[in-house]
């Protein structure tokens, strides 16, 4: 049973032979690594790379997917509004709850801008298993606060002091953010409530978000258009 991650439901499906799983594997790293700088595909790249190890029929059939996606739309075009004055790190945060439907894990995803440019993005699969949508979120938020510092850090570095601004669309989320200690959320990952420091502190500020505005929902599932 594979997930069929493009069809919402699960499916049974042969795996492929020897050569056509080579050719699988190549064609995935090369729209893994063509997602570097095409947003809009990373999620789907990366749920079907995460097939790579057993690649079934069906791996195959969302693989052709992706390429039809490719002809369709063959480029993303970034603009980089290079009069702003702004020089804040805004960090965009969402999740899919459970959207894995083999495992039921979730998948974080992520939108950096800087100076009011994209400089990063990232769609990757949580580690821990979360048992509601705000604890997805939650974890969605501690990677976004992490590349945000990340960046606040390097852009010291060569002289250029930004504030932090960590945006997410999940009330529940944002609310164990700005509090202290896990509350009544006692089997969230304490190593997960770092972000509470820090923002207490003021080392990074977290707003909510309405879910339409927020710029990371491309990176947590398929495009509505296909």
């Amino acid at each position: 049973l594979i997930p069929g991650k493009m069809d919402d439901e699960v499916v049974e499906s042969k795996e492929l032979d020897s050569k056509e799983a080579t050719r699988f594997r190549a064609l995935a790293a090369t729209a893994n690594y063509v997602a570097q700088d095409k947003a809009d595909v990373q999620y789907a790249a990366k749920e079907i790379c995460r097939q790579m190890s057993r690649p079934c029929e069906a791996d195959g059939n969302l693989l052709k997917r992706l390429a039809r996606y490719f002809v369709q739309l063959p480029e993303l075009v970034i603009h980089y509004p290079f009069d702003s004055a702004d020089e804040d790190v805004v960090v965009f945060a969402d999740s899919d709850w459970a959207g894995c439907l083999r495992i039921r894990k979730s998948t974080s995803g992520g939108v950096m801008f800087v100076n009011g440019g994209c400089v990063k993005t990232w769609s990757s699969t949580q580690v821990s298993i979360a048992t509601s949508s705000g604890e997805a979120e939650l974890y969605a938020l501690s990677r976004a606060g992490t590349e945000g510092l990340g960046m606040k850090s390097l852009m010291f570095d060569i002289g250029c002091a930004a504030n932090v601004v960590v945006k997410g669309d999940s009330t529940a989320a944002v609310g164990v953010v700005k509090r202290k200690g896990a509350g009544k959320l006692r089997h969230v990952h304490v190593k997960h409530l770092w972000l509470q420091n820090i923002v207490a502190n003021g080392d990074l500020a977290e707003q909510k978000v309405n879910g339409d505005a927020n710029a990371a929902d491309l990176l947590t599932k398929l495009p509505p258009w296909r």
